[in-house]
C-alpha cells in the first residue's frame, strides 16, 4: 500500500510540472509586443505634396516576433494628430515542417501583406521639421480695388415693442434624493501617451476596432 501511494504522488507531481511548463511556452502576444516595442519609425514627407512615406519594416518585424495570430489594424499619430491608418493586416500561421521525434515543432507567424513602404496622404502642411495644421487655416481675401466703395445697407425697420413677462412664482423647495449606492469600480482604460514633438504613437487595434496597445516611437525623417 505504501508503494502505491508513493507512485500516485509522483504521478501527480509530474502532471503539475508538465502543465506549468506548457503554459510557460505560450507567451501572450500583446504583452510580448509591448515588452519588445518599436524604437524608431522612418517617416519621410514628399516635397510639394501632402503625402508621407512610412517605412513599415519595423512594424512587420515586431508583429512577427511577438507571434500575433489575429488581424490587426495599425494607426499612426504625430504631435497628437492622427495621420491615418497604415493598414489592416491578417497573419499567416504555419508550422516549420519538423515532425521528427527528436525535433520540436514550432509555429511560424508571418505578415506577408505588410508592404515595405506605405504612401499615406495627410491633411497638414509641412514646415521645417514641424507638422502644421492646415485644415483650419484662414484664407486671405483678395484686396478690393481702390476707389470702390461698398454700397450702404438699408436701415432695418424698427421691431415691435417687446412685452415683459410677469415674474414667475417661487418654486417649492426641492426634496433631496437619497444617495445612490456606490457603483463597482471599472477597470482602467488604456490611455494614449502625451504628444511629443520628437515621437509618434502607433495604435494597434483588433479587427473589431478594440484598442489593444499604444507604442511610442521615435520619428526619423521629419
Amino acid at each position: 500500500m505504501q508503494r502505491r501511494w508513493i507512485v500516485v504522488a509522483i504521478l501527480v507531481l509530474c502532471m503539475g510540472m508538465s502543465s506549468s511548463l506548457m503554459g510557460a511556452k505560450i507567451p501572450y502576444p500583446w504583452i510580448e509586443l509591448k515588452a519588445q516595442g518599436i524604437k524608431a519609425l522612418q517617416v519621410t514627407p514628399i516635397k510639394g505634396k501632402n503625402q508621407v512615406v512610412v517605412c513599415m519594416t519595423p512594424i512587420r518585424q515586431a508583429l512577427e516576433k511577438a507571434g500575433l495570430r489575429e488581424t490587426v489594424m495599425v494607426y499612426l499619430s504625430i504631435e497628437g494628430k492622427e495621420v491615418g491608418c497604415l493598414g489592416k493586416f491578417t497573419p499567416q500561421v504555419r508550422d516549420d515542417g519538423e515532425h521528427g521525434d527528436d525535433k520540436v515543432q514550432q509555429v511560424v507567424v508571418s505578415f506577408p501583406t505588410i508592404p515595405k513602404l506605405k504612401y499615406l496622404p495627410v491633411k497638414w502642411e509641412f514646415g521645417e521639421g514641424v507638422l502644421h495644421g492646415g485644415e483650419n487655416k484662414e484664407i486671405a481675401r483678395p484686396a478690393r480695388p481702390a476707389g470702390v466703395k461698398r454700397p450702404a445697407r438699408p436701415a432695418r425697420p424698427a421691431g415691435p415693442v417687446v412685452m415683459k413677462r410677469p415674474a414667475r412664482l417661487a418654486r417649492p423647495a426641492l426634496v433631496t434624493r437619497p444617495a445612490r449606492p456606490a457603483t463597482p469600480i471599472r477597470p482602467a482604460r488604456i490611455r494614449m501617451p502625451e504628444p511629443d514633438p520628437l515621437h509618434g504613437i502607433l495604435t494597434f487595434r483588433t479587427a473589431q476596432g478594440r484598442t489593444m496597445l499604444y507604442l511610442q516611437v521615435e520619428i526619423i525623417g521629419m
